[in-house]
């Protein structure tokens, strides 16, 4: 570029230059405003930015006037047209707002929870798993609504990478937000003799226990935790509940013996509560006045008395209450004491042989209970003669050599078992038999209808019969 020529004016007067008739705008009066020492190429013209232009001082030698008219019309038309070239290009990205729920987002600060990014940018995301609860995977939404944007390395993993949608997918995209999402962790529950309404259940869940039907002849006690630190609302309740821990739970229904009861009708058992399978011991009570004991009859409950003929006997407790009853008979009464062998009214000969036998009621009891009684002979007498028994049997013989009538009377005692022996209560029983006895010429001449005399004519007749009957036998075979 040549230096253009230019005229300075003294007395700073304006200017006067000849520009060129096609190009009007360059004239202008601005040159006539600037001091001397001020640069006028520099303060009126606007060159592209690195470019100079060397204009020579007012007067010098290759200055002219004719320069002005030139540098504005290049000056101007190179500028304007460079500018508006290069603004599109440095026009900068949308970035995009990202936030996370449930985790952290990691970048160049560090874990955030939130960020303005640009498009594309790849991001590690983190789950924050609370306590209880496992991860279930990620999702990202944008712009506040429920479509899905954005790309997960691992979807499933708890720790991945997230990007940004790029350039081109991010156009509208102002916002998305990060979700981390849980599921509760479901424990397993155990229940020994029992169940519970879940097999498994998360933490702060209620559990409601039941206990198992209880064994024969048992019942519910109470719960034991044998793992997971639970508390539960009733121990010693059949029927009870717990809130389920972060962890897994183990109880057991615990069972007892059973308490049972014996109702005893007219006795007592030796205990007040039993159990399935115990040895129960009953009592009768002492009969009252001329009873005896029977035997034992159940009410209620299926029971096996070991005797049933014993006043006290045992039995075995079923799996449930129990009544039993002593039921009672007359004892024997005294007008069953017997002479037997002596008939009353009867007729004897003189110097026979008479026999008698005392028996007493009650005196066949070999295996009595305490209360039963008997009456036990004890002696005797006819006429003047006395005599007595010790001891059974209570048998006596004897003859009488004086005709006359006569009367035996034999006395009983009664005896009472106190349950180790008999015992004689002080009362007694007589009885009577009254005989004849004849001589054997008042026998015959009265004709004694005796069971002696009778018996001795029927053994004559007897005799006498059998020699006929030999006799004719003889006879007939010798003739034969």
């Amino acid at each position: 570029t040549e230096p253009i020529q230019t005229e300075t004016p003294t007395e700073t007067e304006p200017v006067q230059t000849e520009a060129p008739t096609e190009t009007e705008p360059v004239q202008t009066e601005a040159p006539t405003e600037v001091p001397a020492e001020t640069d006028p190429a520099q303060t009126e013209l606007n060159l592209p930015e690195g470019q100079t232009l060397d204009i020579p001082a007012y007067g010098e030698e290759g200055s002219s006037t004719e320069a002005p008219t030139e540098a504005p019309t290049e000056a101007p038309t190179e500028a304007p047209t460079e500018a508006p070239t290069e603004a599109p290009t440095e026009t900068p990205q949308p970035k995009i707002t990202t936030s996370i729920a449930g985790g952290s987002i990691t970048d160049a600060t560090g874990a955030v929870a939130s960020g303005i990014y640009d498009p594309g940018t790849a991001l590690t995301v983190t789950a924050a798993v609370p306590a209880g609860q496992q991860f279930a995977g990620w999702t990202a939404t944008k712009n506040g609504t429920a479509e899905a944007v954005g790309a997960f390395g691992d979807v499933n993993a708890a720790s991945t990478v997230f990007t940004l949608p790029g350039a081109d997918a991010a156009a509208g995209v102002a916002s998305i937000a990060i979700t981390a999402n849980y599921i509760p962790i479901e424990y397993q529950i155990r229940v020994n003799s029992g169940t519970a309404n879940y097999a498994k259940a998360a933490a702060g869940v209620v559990v409601t226990l039941t206990a198992g039907e209880a064994p024969k002849g048992m019942e519910f006690d109470y719960w034991t935790v044998d793992t997971g630190n639970v508390s539960l609302q009733s121990a010693y309740s059949a029927t009870t509940t717990f809130a389920m821990p972060m962890a897994e739970v183990t109880v057991t229904a615990n069972y007892k013996m059973k308490e049972y009861h014996v109702t005893v009708q007219n006795g007592y058992s030796d205990e007040n509560v039993y159990y399935m399978g115990d040895e129960v011991t009953v009592y009768s009570n002492y009969p009252s006045s001329g009873r005896e004991f029977n035997q034992w009859e159940k009410v209620e409950g299926k029971v096996s008395f070991a005797d049933a003929s014993r006043w006290k006997t045992t039995f075995t407790m079923p799996a449930r209450d129990v009544t039993v009853s002593a039921t009672y008979k007359d004892g024997p009464s005294p007008e069953n004491n017997q002479i037997q062998e002596l008939v009353a009214g009867g007729e004897y000969i003189t110097d026979s042989t008479i026999r008698f036998t005392a028996a007493g009621a009650g005196m066949d009891n070999t295996n009595p209970n305490p209360g039963d009684y008997r009456y036990l002979p004890t002696g005797y007498q006819i006429g003047n003669v006395t005599g007595s028994w010790q001891a059974s049997p209570y048998t006596t013989s004897m003859s009488i050599k004086a005709r006359g009538d006569y009367t035996l009377k034999v006395n009983y005692n009664k005896e009472v078992y106190d349950g180790n022996n008999w015992v004689a209560d002080g009362t007694s029983d007589t009885r009577t038999v009254t005989f004849r006895v004849l001589t054997p010429a008042e026998a015959v001449k009265t004709g004694d209808e005796t069971p002696i005399v009778r018996m001795a004519v029927l053994a004559g007749a007897s005799c006498l019969i059998f020699l006929l009957l030999l006799g004719a036998f003889l006879r007939r075979r010798k003739n034969s």
